[in-house]
């Protein structure tokens, strides 16, 4: 975290209108206490080997917590956005471990700042808190335990055609470089591009430079169907 900002102000806990419901006088105190901050796109938010020093909650903007080899290639364990906090921060408070993975901001992000021994004070002493605590690693980790599950049974193809349908908007497009779409998928670009251009073969896509256009969802939803484990 760099720059501090006060005028991410008071009212952050209406990105988390659970956290927001709870009414004990321990959590209203604590949550008093958080720190915000702003760090800028590009930036490292924590790195492999760091202690966690603070429990961390995403009021706007966008993080990406990805796991790096030896080589450099890079795979996307998931995004944390607003309204959501980070799993791996919670275990390591948790555990009082180091970093396992690295997190990278994909756009500014503002975000409100816990101590860890403030958050451990919340864990013993607010019922609430931690019930929040604990629902949100619940969920984390089932997507974690998913993406696990995805990446050691379902085709390369089939998680790209997958990650098209998921990511398409309203004007059929999808926002991501070749490169970004390997990295979320834990591939390396020209694997990735030959199976994105056999779809634009088949009339399925468009390709441009930093998108896509998805020219046939319903194709690319029966293979999925097809070829899914």
């Amino acid at each position: 975290m760099t720059e501090r900002r006060e005028d991410v102000g008071s009212d952050w806990l209406n990105a988390f209108p659970e956290l927001a419901a709870v009414k004990d006088p321990v959590w209203q105190e604590i949550a008093r206490t958080a720190q915000s901050a702003h760090v800028p796109k590009g930036s490292m938010v924590f790195k492999v080997g760091d202690p966690a020093a603070n429990y961390l909650f995403c009021i706007a903007g966008r993080v990406r917590v990805q796991q790096v080899s030896d080589s450099g290639r890079a795979i996307t364990l998931y995004h944390v956005a607003r309204g959501e906090t980070c799993v791996v921060t919670t275990t390591c408070l948790l555990s009082h471990s180091e970093y396992p993975a690295e997190a990278i901001t994909e756009s500014d992000v503002y975000a409100m700042a816990l101590p860890a021994e403030k958050f451990n004070e919340a864990l013993r002493a607010s019922e609430g808190f931690r019930d929040f605590v604990f629902a949100e690693y619940s969920k984390r980790l089932q997507d974690l335990i998913l993406l696990v599950r995805e990446m050691a049974f379902d085709r390369l193809d089939v998680r790209i055609a997958k990650f098209l349908l998921d990511n398409v908007n309203g004007e059929g497009e999808v926002d991501v470089t070749h490169e970004k779409l390997a990295i979320h998928l834990g591939s390396v670009r020209v694997v990735v591009s030959r199976q994105l251009n056999e779809f634009a073969r088949r009339g399925w896509l468009e390709l441009h430079r930093k998108r896509m256009l998805v020219l046939d969802p319903q194709a690319l939803s029966d293979y999925v169907a097809q070829h899914s484990t």
